[in-house]
């Protein structure tokens, strides 16, 4: 069994050692690619170790991701719920992919490293509403050699209000996880815990875990919080 443990985030990044979205990436690899009315795409990192897997089964949005052949994420749904309108959760098809890549190096103003390396392949995906109102959004997911990020990115029509983020990140339930309880009172100021992951309630991010009988340690974070909420994870 697989615990799924849910987001609340507009943008999410997983890293096996560390991992962002960085906007100075142009170069391209590969030419970009669009394809309609596909059940499944994919996106390996540079080294072809790491790689995401896009499906819409059913016409519901959803992810894994193996590293070395090896499931680390199983089956996760992606999507929001809005206030009003309708949601991007199901009734959806992937309509068109690009991919691209980069191989670029950025200058950062403080921390251990001046000049980071950008090297990473990109997945762009359309998906498309089957039925009601027309609706469309993107997703964007950026693949290193040491882990991966993704975002949604909609069409502006105004204002919208979400009330529930659907993305998930389905894990062994046995891993072991390091994490802090999320919305108490003193918010970051409590020590971390180390429990399975099926014990982990609703959590703060970073949210770090070693799968079973494993040397591969994960850690799940947010990334670009521009005019959005911080990101807790719910046990579901």
């Amino acid at each position: 069994m697989i615990s799924a443990i849910r987001a609340s985030i507009l943008g999410a990044a997983l890293a096996l050692t560390g991992c962002g979205l960085q906007e100075r990436a142009t170069s391209v690899l590969s030419g970009a690619q669009a394809t309609t009315g596909l059940e499944q795409s994919e996106v390996a990192s540079p080294d072809g170790r790491l790689v995401f897997e896009l499906t819409t089964s059913g016409g519901h949005p959803r992810y894994r991701v193996l590293r070395d052949g090896v499931e680390v994420l199983g089956s996760s749904a992606l999507g929001l719920r809005f206030a009003k309108g309708h949601d991007f959760t199901e009734g959806f098809a992937l309509t068109d992919i690009a991919l691209s890549g980069a191989d670029t190096e950025w200058e950062q103003p403080w921390g251990e490293r001046r000049l980071v390396r950008d090297h990473h392949n990109e997945l762009l995906a359309t998906f498309t509403s089957l039925e009601g109102p027309d609706r469309s959004y993107n997703l964007r997911v950026r693949i290193f050699d040491d882990g991966f990020g993704f975002r949604y990115e909609m069409p502006d029509r105004g204002k919208r209000i979400i009330v529930d983020e659907i993305t998930e990140f389905r894990v062994d339930p046995d891993a072991t996880a390091w994490w802090t309880p999320a919305g108490e009172f003193n918010r970051y100021e409590y020590i971390y815990r180390t429990t399975p992951v099926r014990t982990v309630e609703r959590a703060h991010t970073p949210f770090t875990l070693r799968l079973p009988e494993s040397d591969i340690h994960i850690a799940i974070h947010e990334a670009a919080l521009v005019d959005y909420a911080g990101m807790w994870l719910d046990q579901r």
